[in-house]
Order: structure tokens, then C-alpha cells, then sequence
């Protein structure tokens, strides 16, 4: 600590980004409690010149420290409001280190706001880690849940991978399925591609066919426009041929 302490007296005074991504580099491989201290200076001091050069360290940093213990609710704001303001590259790192972070520390409903952003980012790794960052939290809210529906026609199969596991531990059932559909009709806003991954993910056997045919009663006694009960309800008699059939 003490040699650390006399490197970062030479480098707050210093104009060198070099030195300084260097140093922040040296505590997100050496993480410790204690280096927030030096992390501070850092939140505290931005020159607007310099910041651009040194953040992305400076996310990894808080990222490698907040893995090993509870930290600050201050840390996790600065990389939330952050988030607005970046490229695909940093906003990638602070999903990362938002991650790393929620491992020891419970993280803000505020960051759902960002993860609304990254479902429907265009950059595909950004979508995977706001995905994983969705499995340490312990509830979603269904708002959130909308959004993951939106993306399944068009996602990767790792991306539909986790979309899966979201389902499964959120505990998406045909209750809360009907509910996210039909508030403020949002069926409306799905194609029968969405339709038919979503069924697939949360009816995917023998064992939920039960619970997919009191979907199908809930869509039928429903005040949905016809149009969209018979597209939903082809979708959920392909699925049911399916299951049938294994």
C-alpha cells in the first residue's frame, strides 16, 4: 500500500494518461478494498481533457474491486449515469464491471433504466452481458420483461440461451405471460416469430403442456382483438403438436 500510495502522489499531479491508465490498470489487477481511496480522487478530480482517455480503466478498476466486496452506492451511479454518455465499447465494460460489482453488492432499480437500452443495442455482446447481468437480480419487472420478448426473433442462440434461463428463474408462467401481453396490449407490438420463441422458452415440455393449454383459455375468453387471437393461438397449437409428438 505504502509503495502503491507514493506512485499515485507522483501520478495525481501527473499529465501523463499513460501513467495514469497504467496505475489504474495495476489496481483492477491488484484489487483492494482500500484502493477506492485512490479511486475517489479520481471521481472527484475529472479533467474533462483527460477523463475520455482514462474511464474505460477507470470502469475496470471499480469493476475488479467491487468483486471482492460490498462497495459504495456512489461507484455504481457513476457507472450508470455513465452509461448514457458512452460508446458500444465502454458501455460493454460497465455492463462487465456492473456484473462483477453484483456479486457483492445489490444494484439500484436504476439499472434497469440502462439494461432497457442494452436489450435493444445493436452490438450483440452488449445484449449477452446485459443478459447475464439480469441473472443476479430477483425480480425483473414485467416492463423489462417486454423488452427480452421484443428481441427473441431476431437473437443469436446464445442470447436466446439466456433469454431461456430468464424465463426459467424469473419463473415465467402462463399467468405472468398473459399479464406482459396484455397490459396496455402490448401483444400488439410482437410479430409470430416473437410468438413463437417465447412459447417455445416457457412451454418447452411434455410436462407444461397443462399450462399452455390455460394460456390458450386465457387468450381465447380474452378481450384481444380477433386478428391477434388466432395468430397467438396458430402459434400455440403448432407448439402443442410439438409436445404432442415427443
Amino acid at each position: 500500500m505504502k509503495d502503491l500510495k507514493k506512485e499515485f502522489d507522483k501520478i495525481k499531479s501527473s499529465k501523463n494518461e499513460e501513467e495514469i491508465n497504467a496505475f489504474l490498470i495495476k489496481l483492477g489487477k491488484n484489487p483492494n478494498i482500500e484502493h477506492l481511496i485512490f479511486i475517489d480522487y479520481f471521481l472527484k478530480n475529472r479533467d474533462p481533457k483527460r477523463f475520455d482517455s482514462i474511464k474505460l480503466n477507470l470502469i475496470y478498476s471499480i469493476g475488479e474491486i467491487g468483486k471482492l466486496a460490498k462497495i459504495d452506492n456512489k461507484y455504481i451511479k457513476f457507472l450508470i449515469d455513465l452509461y448514457f454518455e458512452s460508446d458500444r465499447w465502454v458501455r460493454k465494460e460497465l455492463l462487465t464491471s456492473l456484473e462483477k460489482i453484483a456479486e457483492k453488492t445489490l444494484l439500484p432499480p436504476k439499472t434497469f433504466e440502462i439494461l432497457k437500452f442494452a436489450l435493444t443495442d445493436d452490438y450483440e455482446p452488449i445484449k449477452i452481458s446485459a443478459l447475464t447481468l439480469l441473472l443476479h437480480f430477483k425480480m425483473i419487472p414485467d416492463s423489462l420483461l417486454l423488452t427480452i420478448f421484443k428481441i427473441t426473433s431476431s437473437a443469436k442462440p446464445q442470447t436466446i440461451e439466456l433469454i431461456f434461463r430468464i424465463t426459467e428463474m424469473f419463473h415465467v408462467d402462463e399467468y405472468r405471460l398473459f399479464k406482459v401481453l396484455s397490459d396496455s396490449k402490448n401483444y400488439r407490438i410482437l410479430d409470430k416469430n416473437n410468438f413463437r420463441a417465447i412459447l417455445s422458452m416457457v412451454f418447452n415440455s411434455i410436462e407444461k403442456i397443462p399450462h399452455i393449454k390455460n394460456f390458450q383459455v386465457l387468450i381465447l375468453e380474452s378481450e384481444w382483438e380477433k386478428d391477434y387471437k388466432q395468430e397467438i393461438n396458430n402459434e400455440i397449437r403448432n407448439i402443442l403438436n410439438i409436445l404432442s409428438s415427443n
